[in-house]
């Protein structure tokens, strides 16, 4: 197996997990450089890139690695600035993934997405109310803000940061105030997303100099939130 087909082989494998979008945006133009010792060298364009790579996804390549070469014990990886303008024989073959449907991979049930100028939310689940929480001691002051939010979005407690331990429902509020303010405002523009979807968009934008058309398209939200958003933690660029 050369080089080209083992990685094309592994981020199939990851498909379904990272999705398309990240398939594009970080992948598109990294390669395999070299496998000696056991060590799997894979070359990306830029500093960003390595470490989104390093910091999200290095364990499962790494895996995916092992299981389709029981050689490869380790995995380096590299800047390599060429590669975000040369073609290279062992860049992936991207048509593999374009019919890639991260929906279709993602898909629950009874769940529907938003779309509004060429963003398009993580999909809402329905059954993530406010009406339907139950708030208990450790949450009732988060719900009670929430609840607030819906009802004048933009007029109290803006930004809202919800803090807490898992399994205290903070998915659960944020969802609910998404669909309670399209609820009560129809003609508002409201977009959920996890912190990974909004890294990943923001790495694209920047590898391809998008930047300028990327704040453009946000600051046509009406109400952002963002799951997850501790991961902005030493992410200048993403702050």
């Amino acid at each position: 197996m050369d080089n080209k087909t083992l990685w094309e082989g592994v981020l199939t494998r990851l498909a379904p997990q990272i999705g398309k979008t990240t398939i594009f945006s970080l992948f598109k133009d990294s390669i395999i450089k070299n496998i000696e010792h056991g060590v799997v060298t894979v070359g990306v364009p830029t500093p960003i890139t390595l470490n989104f790579i390093r910091d999200r996804h290095e364990i499962r390549l790494l895996q995916a690695l092992k299981d389709l070469c029981s050689e490869v014990k380790q995995l380096k990886l590299e800047v390599m600035g060429s590669l975000a303008d040369n073609e290279h024989p062992y860049k992936i073959d991207i048509k593999l993934f374009q019919d890639l449907n991260a929906r279709k991979i993602r898909k629950l049930p009874n769940k529907k997405e938003v779309m509004i100028d060429g963003i398009r939310s993580k999909m809402f689940n329905p059954r993530y109310t406010l009406d339907n929480f139950i708030p208990g001691q450790e949450n009732q002051l988060s719900h009670a803000a929430c609840k607030a939010v819906a009802a004048k979005p933009g007029d109290i407690y803006n930004p809202l940061f919800l803090y807490g331990d898992t399994g205290l429902g903070k998915t659960h509020l944020l969802q609910g105030v998404g669909l309670e303010i399209l609820k009560n405002f129809p003609d508002k523009n409201v977009v959920y997303m996890t912190s990974e979807r909004f890294m990943n968009e923001i790495v694209a934008a920047i590898g391809k100099k998008h930047t300028a058309s990327f704040k453009e398209k946000y600051r046509k939200v009406d109400c952002f939130i963002v799951d997850d958003v501790q991961f902005f933690g030493n992410k200048a660029s993403t702050q």
